[in-house]
Order: structure tokens, then C-alpha cells, then sequence
């Protein structure tokens, strides 16, 4: 009896779903659609790099992809999505830990140093850069912003939203499109936060008109294409949207160190159970703060669809590439493995994912034609996986 119920829980977490660790893609779509466009017809380049904060060697082979993609004529602007420094944001200046955190925001940062400032760049904060979701997160965000912009504004880096710790929105106007910054974490942040009246906690009111700023921002765009970079994601099929394999039952370690094939069956369920039902983390979409964020940037994008819809919203977290589309016909983009990489599945939202290292670029043709692409790293090099056009 007892062995009947082993072999039949085995066989039940071998029908759990399995990370893609191959490229997945939707049926029946075409999955390089523009891929014929040279790079000189290219007026315009988005390049969005999520989670770079550990400067390791896949890090830089993805940030390697980044500068090649950099356009020798047209605007480039590389917007790093967030959680730039692991694990608690950058340091006070007289710990020892401040010249750890300087390296890694120089590690990813040198892009622009080494463009000839042909590059622009946007730096927003994540969970991790606000001190890790807890307390001293504003102060921690403050020193991240003034060394930023101490060290490379004069190489066209801004690090928004202008005020750290206040939700933006901030838009940035380029040819034919409006790119518009918000630091997801202040929804999501246990501690305080910037309002009006200095630092504290939010209120409902507070809220709700954080969400209406930035429907004006959309809405105010006019003939511009309209792009929303965030920290957080709205859709995704990671671990932070509840994402989860047989591996995590079995083998939980390797969720910490990939080759850690330690069998754990019994703790790796509590761990799946307890982080599902019980503890639930703000950093997770099933928490009642992340899932009232989610409603909320719900509402904005079904309530401009009638008059301007939003082309993309996009965002790191997690740690893996996905593109989805939602009901409103908005492109839904996680471009969060610049230097980390973990499980994902897929829902029938999904247009693509990938467990991988890489990034996307959002791309404007001469002729105002408007591409979402993924690339990865290949052999030294890159290789284009995915390219939808968008307009």
C-alpha cells in the first residue's frame, strides 16, 4: 500500500508541468516576422535589460548583446528594468559591502562609457534595490539614484522615476513613441514610501491617483506608440506567478544552485504549499498587494484601449523571456534574465518563453513600422528567437 501511494505521487509530480527550457511558441504564429529588416533602416531601438545586478560572466554575455545592438546611426536608449544591485541595494558609503555595489552598477553601466555616448540610458529601481522589499528600502534607492547620476549622467544615463521612491510615471518622448517609467515597488513596498507630504504609508487615495497619472500619461501621448517599463509584471508564467515543476517538490535546492539534485520531496511541497498559500510575498502575484497593482494596471490599460491603446508593457522580475498578449491587444514583455535564469511555463496568453538569458528590443523602422524581438546569447555571439511586429 505504502509503495502503491509513493509510485503514485511520483507519477503525479511527473505530470507537473516542465520549464521551457526549450523555446516555446504559440501555435500556428509566425515567429520571425521582419526578420529580413537591415539594422540601417532602423530609425529608433529599445533595448530592455531586466535583473543585471549580478555582475557574472552570462551577465556579460548578455550586456555583450546590448552593445551590439547599440545603433551606429538612429537613437538607442538601453532601459535597465530593475533590481540592478542583489541582494539589498547599494550599501552607505562607509560599509564594506559599498564597493561591491559600485562594481556591479559600473559592470552594467560601462555601456554607455564605451557607446561614445551614441547610447541613452534609463535606470529604474526594483524590488532588491528598494534594501529587498523591507525597511530602509527609500533610503537605499536614494543612494543608487545619487551615485547614478553622479557617475553617468554626463554618458546620458537617468535613473526614474526623477524623484526616487515616488511611483512616476515619467515619460520619455522619442520619434513615434512615448516611453513611460514607473517604479512598480512603490504599490508593492512594506515600508515607506515617497507621497506628497514626505515619507509614509500609502493611502487609497494615493493610490488611485498614482494609477489616473498614468492614464493622463498615455492618454496625452497623441500620435506617439505608447511603451510601459516597469519592474513588475503583470502576466507571467515564472515562479512569481505560481509557477511551479516537479523539480521544486523534489530537488527545492535548486531553485538556489542548479546542480544542488538533493532530494528534499517532503520539504520541497511544504516549501511549493507555504510560499502558494500561506506566506505570500508582496514579490508574488498571488499576494493582495501585487494582485490590487495588477487590477489596477489592468484597469488603465482596458480604459485607454478605447481611445489609445498601449503597445507594450514591459518588465523584468522574472527571471526568464516571455511576450504575451492580453484581451486588449497589449503586448506583454518579461525580459528579466540579463544575469540570472529560472523556470517557466506558459498560459494562453503566451506567444513565447524561454528559460534563458537574453533580452528584447523594441524597434522603429524609417518606414514606422514597430518590431518586439528577443535575442540570446550563441557561441560568442547572438541569435534572434523571437520577432513579432507590433505596428
Amino acid at each position: 500500500m505504502r509503495l502503491r501511494l509513493v509510485l503514485g505521487l511520483l507519477g503525479l509530480c511527473l505530470l507537473m508541468a516542465c520549464s521551457h527550457v526549450e523555446p516555446f511558441y504559440a501555435s500556428g504564429q509566425v515567429v520571425l516576422e521582419g526578420e529580413e529588416i537591415p539594422q540601417e533602416s532602423i530609425m529608433q531601438r529599445l533595448i530592455l535589460l531586466g535583473d543585471a545586478g549580478s555582475p557574472n560572466s552570462r551577465a556579460g554575455a548578455t550586456l555583450k548583446i546590448a552593445g551590439d545592438l547599440r545603433l551606429d546611426e538612429g537613437e538607442t536608449t538601453i532601459v535597465f528594468l530593475g533590481d540592478n544591485l542583489y541582494v539589498y541595494g547599494l550599501a552607505e558609503p562607509e560599509d564594506s559591502d559599498r564597493a561591491r555595489g559600485e562594481r556591479a552598477l559600473n559592470f552594467q553601466l560601462k555601456l554607455f562609457e564605451e557607446s561614445g555616448n551614441k547610447a541613452k540610458g534609463i535606470m529604474i529601481p526594483g524590488n532588491h534595490d528598494w534594501n529587498n522589499n523591507s525597511s530602509g528600502g527609500l533610503a537605499a534607492i536614494r543612494r543608487e539614484a545619487d551615485y547614478v547620476r553622479a557617475r553617468f549622467a554626463k554618458h546620458n544615463v537617468q535613473y526614474l522615476p526623477t524623484i526616487p521612491g515616488t511611483p512616476g510615471p515619467v515619460s520619455i518622448d522619442v520619434d513615434g513613441l512615448r516611453v513611460i517609467v514607473i517604479d512598480s515597488q512603490w504599490w508593492l513596498h512594506k515600508g515607506q514610501v515617497l507621497l506628497k507630504n514626505g515619507a509614509g504609508e500609502r493611502t487609497d487615495e494615493e493610490i488611485l491617483q498614482a494609477f489616473e497619472n498614468i492614464r493622463k500619461e498615455i492618454l496625452s501621448a497623441g500620435s506617439r506608440e505608447v511603451v510601459i517599463v516597469a519592474h513588475h509584471p503583470i502576466y507571467s508564467h515564472g515562479p512569481h506567478g505560481a509557477f511551479f515543476t516537479w523539480q521544486d517538490h523534489f530537488f527545492p535546492l535548486t531553485n538556489v544552485w542548479r546542480s544542488a539534485y538533493l532530494p528534499l520531496p517532503v520539504l520541497g511541497s511544504l516549501y511549493v504549499v507555504t510560499r502558494r498559500f500561506i506566506v505570500r510575498s508582496s514579490q508574488d502575484q498571488f499576494s493582495s498587494l501585487y494582485s490590487s497593482f495588477i487590477a489596477g494596471i489592468q484597469g488603465v490599460l482596458k480604459e485607454t484601449a478605447k481611445k489609445k491603446r498601449v503597445l507594450l508593457y514591459a518588465a523584468g522580475h522574472e527571471h526568464s523571456l516571455q511576450v504575451m498578449v492580453d484581451e486588449n491587444g497589449v503586448y506583454h514583455g518579461v525580459s528579466g534574465s540579463t544575469s540570472k535564469r529560472t523556470k517557466v511555463g506558459d498560459g494562453p496568453l503566451t506567444r513565447f518563453a524561454h528559460e534563458h538569458r537574453g533580452l528584447m528590443t523594441v524597434d522603429i523602422t524609417k518606414d514606422n513600422r514597430i518590431f518586439l524581438r528577443v535575442y540570446e546569447p550563441q557561441d560568442q555571439g547572438k541569435k534572434l528567437l523571437y520577432s513579432k511586429r507590433l505596428r
